[in-house]
């Protein structure tokens, strides 16, 4: 039986017949101009199509306009397979698509959908499939793919879940509370200590641990937000069927972080400020008078001032105890509201006041 042949707009039809959404010749002859079909020509040099041509039609619309991708990268995939290419099989082959599926903000191809809200779902449902083909076979699976029955196969507008304000509201209602914001800022603050203390050319070269908080603290939190949410996403259950969906992780995604950033910035700013007093050894008077009872048995802050910062053991103490001192003063505060006047402590029985410091888990330089 003599192979099937088609003319541009008789193609158009069995495409559509096959399934395919109404395709225009003139796309099909940009699909031809930039190297992704190739149909025959006739002797008149009218282009013509075969049964060959349906897969790489197929294909072509996947790659560019379901997953976003930009012809350029399409062919550097597509000559690689074919053997068309002079660059290495490993980065410019199947294995190119692999991490280009792995990285959205790199694929900059058509937007083709009706309901741009649905394109990540549609995006998500194709990388599972094409990593179940590769999984399947990696050594020739690019090639095997039937993509006239991938398309096919492409959840319809029906079958994707409308992602809507409301759905958004409540997904973040329910993954809020698995985060703990406290813990992401103690966990950031100490990677940046550990930072500056381990690179001695920073103090060296004049910058201050204050200066480099600046400069880190927000980006490193972020680091370590993304770093839970993928944790979240993983292994909770609640995520991955938020609002019955797990399509609506893409989106959820984004707006989890920048709610959980503003959320955070008041924790933030308040951990800086103490880690930076650490840093600094800088008690408040408060916390001087406290220290002074704890090293001299009485409150003497004149004594703090003029003595306790040149005592070396007083130095060290302070350095390792600093939160602990710090949380000291905030149970007797909580515990005895003295508005922070250090005059008021004297008020406070010293067995209560070693008891509170005992409390936090303060040692007593004094042994009491």
């Amino acid at each position: 039986m003599p192979e099937q042949e088609w003319s541009i707009k008789e193609f158009i039809k069995e495409l559509k017949k096959r399934g395919m959404k109404p395709i225009s010749d003139s796309r099909l002859r940009y699909l031809d101009e930039i190297g992704l079909v190739h149909p025959l020509r006739t002797k008149q040099n009218y282009r013509y199509y075969t049964e060959e041509h349906i897969g790489p039609v197929f294909r072509a619309i996947i790659l560019g306009e379901k997953l976003r991708l930009s012809n350029p990268n399409i062919l550097k995939i597509i000559e690689a397979e074919a053997g068309n290419s002079e660059r290495k099989p490993g980065r410019f082959g199947p294995e190119l698509l692999i991490e280009l599926m792995d990285s959205p903000e790199r694929r900059n191809g058509r937007r083709t959908v009706d309901d741009p809200e649905k394109l990540p779902q549609i995006e998500q449902w194709l990388v599972r499939q094409l990593l179940q083909f590769r999984n399947a076979d990696p050594d020739g699976w690019f090639g095997k793919i039937d993509w006239e029955r991938l398309y096919r196969d492409i959840p319809t507008d029906n079958e994707l879940v409308s992602i809507t304000p409301e759905k958004l509201d409540r997904a973040l209602a329910r993954l809020v509370p698995e985060l703990d914001i406290e813990q992401l800022v103690e966990n950031t603050l100490r990677v940046l200590q550990w930072e500056y203390d381990e690179q001695s050319e920073i103090r060296e070269g004049g910058e201050t641990f204050e200066q480099w908080l600046e400069e880190h603290a927000e980006y490193e939190f972020l680091r370590q937000l993304d770093g839970e949410i993928e944790r979240l996403k993983l292994t909770t259950v609640s995520v991955l069927a938020l609002a019955g969906e797990e399509n609506m992780i893409p989106r959820l995604t984004g707006k989890l972080r920048d709610r959980l950033l503003g959320e955070a910035k008041p924790e933030t700013e308040q951990a800086k400020e103490r880690l930076i007093r650490k840093a600094n050894l800088e008690l408040r008077p408060i916390e001087q008078y406290l220290v002074s009872f704890l090293f001299y048995g009485e409150f003497d802050l004149q004594r703090v001032v003029t003595q306790l910062y040149l005592d070396p053991s007083f130095q060290s103490y302070a350095k390792e105890h600093f939160e602990r001192i710090m949380a000291w003063a905030d149970t007797l505060e909580a515990r005895y509201g003295f508005g922070g006047d250090p005059a008021k402590l004297v008020r406070i029985p010293a067995e209560q006041l070693l008891d509170a410091a005992r409390f936090v888990g303060l040692p007593d330089p004094l042994n009491r």
